[in-house]
């Protein structure tokens, strides 16, 4: 069955899309490298892989983020290159987010895992105590 892009989504929808693709491009993760992998931009996600959630993972929306992010990964063939990529991208940026920064977001920011507003808002606090390395991740990625 296929899904047009001009679909009506519902608000309750439209707040889940947000906060799904919010967490698929901030998801943390970490690798300190002279170029730093760019930070997903979560409009990009939306505009990438909407379509997709409403074509492959539409009744899973309301089941919540785990539960899209699930259906995702077990539909990556039928994936649009557009979307594909981005879940690439958003995933070698947690993975080296994770490398470099993670023992910082373990001291600092643990009970903030998994709570992205959360979670930007402790690295944003807490910044100036991570290891250099994570600071100069996180500067060359712009967050």
């Amino acid at each position: 069955m296929q899904v047009s892009n001009h679909q009506i989504i519902k608000p309750r929808e439209k707040r889940i899309l947000s906060g799904l693709f919010f967490a698929l491009a901030i998801l943390l993760g970490g690798h300190a490298t002279l170029a730093a992998p760019t930070a997903p931009n979560p409009e990009a996600g939306k505009r990438a892989c909407k379509p997709d959630v409403l074509r492959l993972c539409k009744s899973q929306i309301f089941s919540g983020k785990a539960a899209v992010q699930a259906c995702l990964r077990e539909n990556q063939a039928d994936l649009s290159p557009e979307c594909g990529g981005f879940l690439k991208q958003a995933a070698e940026f947690r993975a080296a987010m994770r490398q470099t920064c993670g023992a910082d977001i373990q001291q600092h920011c643990k009970s903030h895992i998994g709570k992205q507003e959360a979670m930007r808002a402790c690295i944003k606090e807490h910044r100036t105590q991570f290891s250099a390395d994570c600071q100069s991740f996180l500067k060359a990625s712009q967050l």
